[in-house]
């Protein structure tokens, strides 16, 4: 041996969970992320059930990607014009407004409600 120390850089953890968030941001996947920076998925898992602070940074960035994916995808919803895909962004954002609504009219024809068995056909499909 030589005795000449190694001039390759020890990258701390911290940096690796920094490249690896910054990777996910890039290509909005978990395995895109491992692979573009070289490390194991299993890493992640790792980071995420033990760093707290690694923990919620990830779950902050999961939230804005799933955010942006949204915009994406209702800014081409309304650029393309398709209509079931705004109805479904309405629906899951403004339910109470948006739902589906069915109107049953229950009469007893004379008879206490509390005695009849009320049969509702399956919707159709």
């Amino acid at each position: 041996m030589s005795g000449k120390k190694s001039r390759a850089k020890t990258i701390t953890k911290k940096k690796h969970q920094d490249l690896w968030l910054e990777a996910f941001k890039r290509t909005y996947t978990i395995l895109g992320a491992c692979e573009m920076i070289g490390i194991s998925r299993q890493a992640v898992v790792n980071w995420r059930n033990g760093d707290p602070d690694f923990a919620k940074r990830f779950e902050d960035l999961t939230l804005d990607i799933v955010d942006r994916l949204r915009n994406k995808g209702l800014v081409k919803a309304i650029n393309e014009g398709d209509n079931d895909m705004i109805k479904f962004f309405l629906r899951a954002h403004e339910p109470e407004t948006y739902r589906e609504k069915q109107d049953i009219d229950v009469t007893s024809g004379g008879k206490s409600l509390s005695r009849m068995v009320l049969v509702f056909p399956e919707p159709a499909t």
